[in-house]
């Protein structure tokens, strides 16, 4: 705990202030400035003045220099107070940074004494230190049992404090916090307050021990990592259920592919509960689709790196290189999601078990769908830099704005896929023929149409990459917020079209 600074004042030098002309008799001058100090508490100087005949009168001028000026050249505080007998005291100075305040005091003379001054800055008893503020920080869990961890820190006794917290959780039951981290997260500082760490989704449940820290900044001290034994900065965490698979392909889940550590969140936008599966590693794409028709949606990866399909359960094979742009969907009508790539560089569509086709040049996007309700998947490309919707065989269709990201998906549930445009600068949705609940995200946001609530008609979506926020606006159940994701995760789909990469292909 800090303790309690007193204004104290200690005379530490003695300055001789010779006679000037308006006055014979000899002054003495003694300043003493006010004791140590912490960054927000008041100053203040005292001169003495020492004679040898009568008191003196007149006036007393103080002048105070800033930390940032050590040779006193610029006062940023000035007081003019009466000399009252043989002494005078400055008005107080609220300081407003930490370092060393540094004063100088003269006299004005009067009619038996001459003017004074001013004592020298450069001597120890003008200078007052000005530590930092003691700043103290408390860590609070939120309530147990839960199924993600998330915390709170109080960071109290600072001076317009600025900086960063920064959460670690240990556990599960990790008694001393003596194994690695398993989650961190920071929080941005501006002011005394309350601030919040990120959510955390464990794969395995127990007693999970949160501990923070601040950085602290010019006027605050910072706070070492608060302790771990701690109750309240504890909290049970039950992991969610292991799903096996990424929900029925009547109704779109909420998914996210987590790279750092091939871990898949999965949930229904009307359910609390959050299932996970381990399957992929960082640099993987997220594929998820009902590779053999069952009705469930199967998670899948695709490894650039090596050209694999890694499917849950069903597929280990290569198909594709380093470049090319993963396309699942049922190009042949049979109810099973195919394993399909472009390549940008040839405009080339390889459909594992079907004849190599070329539609789309470089810098085209590609956008599969069922584009004429027969039942098979049909090879599109969206083309940015004309706005052209390009289908084999069935349209050639100019839709859309420079900037625009295509959403293709069928809005008002025909059987059909509509084309459709997502407008980034205005959070605009532009669909033919059909109206649509105008705005939904912004800039940065990555779509993710889907029938989320299940009547057979896509929803607007988008997922906030910074916050792991999904925004639905469902047809039937209305606009939601739903956390499920942190920053690095990859919100997947469940539609042919991995809109993430889309986003990507266009945003650069």
């Amino acid at each position: 705990m800090a303790t309690a600074l007193a204004l104290v004042l200690i005379p530490l030098v003695l300055q001789v202030a010779p006679a000037s002309a308006a006055g014979s008799a000899n002054l003495r001058l003694v300043f003493t400035a006010s004791s140590s100090t912490r960054v927000g508490m008041q100053i203040y100087g005292n001169l003495s003045l020492m004679s040898s005949t009568s008191t003196p009168s007149g006036t007393a001028t103080f002048k105070l220099y800033a930390p940032t000026d050590p040779t006193c050249t610029s006062p940023i505080f000035v007081s003019t107070v009466p000399v009252s007998a043989t002494w005078a005291n400055s008005a107080r100075f609220t300081t407003t940074q930490a370092g060393t305040y540094r004063w100088e005091a003269s006299y004005s003379g009067d009619a038996t004494y001459g003017a004074a001054g001013p004592t020298s800055c450069a001597e120890q008893a003008s200078a007052v230190i000005v530590d930092k503020a003691d700043t103290r920080l408390s860590t609070t869990a939120s309530p147990s049992p839960t199924t993600a961890a998330k915390a709170s820190a109080a960071l109290t006794g600072g001076f317009n404090p600025t900086g960063t917290l920064t959460f670690l959780l240990t556990g599960p039951d990790d008694t001393f916090c003596s194994g690695a981290t398993v989650f961190s997260s920071t929080a941005t500082v501006n002011g005394n307050g309350t601030y919040n760490s990120g959510t955390f989704v464990p794969t395995r449940s127990g007693k999970y021990t949160w501990r923070t820290s601040y950085n602290g900044d010019a006027n605050n001290l910072g706070e070492g990592t608060t302790p771990c034994l701690t109750e309240a900065a504890a909290q049970t965490v039950n992991a969610p259920p292991v799903v096996v698979d990424g929900g029925s392909t009547d109704k779109a889940s909420l998914t996210v592919f987590r790279p750092a550590t091939g871990v898949w969140y999965v949930r229904e936008a009307d359910d609390d509960t959050t299932g996970q599966v381990t399957w992929g590693r960082d640099g993987d794409i997220p594929v998820a689709a009902d590779y053999n028709g069952d009705g469930r949606i199967d998670i899948a990866v695709y490894r650039p790196s090596s050209g694999q399909w890694l499917v849950k359960g069903i597929y280990n094979l290569v198909f594709g290189t380093g470049d090319d742009i993963p396309v699942p969907g049922d190009y042949n009508g049979d109810g099973k999601a195919d394993i399909a790539v472009w390549r940008p560089s040839t405009g080339q569509w390889f459909v594992r078990g079907m004849v190599t086709t070329t539609w789309g040049m470089s810098g085209d996007v590609p956008v599969p769908g069922d584009y004429d309700a027969d039942g098979t998947t049909d090879i599109a490309v969206f083309r940015p830099n004309g706005r052209m919707w390009l289908a084999k065989d069935i349209f050639e269709v100019r839709w859309g704005w420079p900037g625009d990201i295509p959403v293709p998906g069928d809005y008002n549930g025909d059987g059909r896929t509509d084309i459709g445009v997502w407008r980034p600068s205005t959070g605009a949705w532009y669909v033919p023929g059909i109206m649509l609940a105008a705005i939904l995200g912004a800039d940065g946001d990555i779509p993710q149409p889907g029938d989320y609530d299940g009547d057979g008609r896509v929803d607007t979506a988008v997922y906030r990459p910074s916050t792991g926020v999904w925004s639905l606006r469902q047809t039937t159940a209305g606009l939601a917020n739903v956390n499920l994701g942190i920053v690095g995760d990859v919100a997947t789909s469940t539609v042919g079209v991995i809109w993430s990469q889309v986003t990507g292909l266009l945003r650069g």
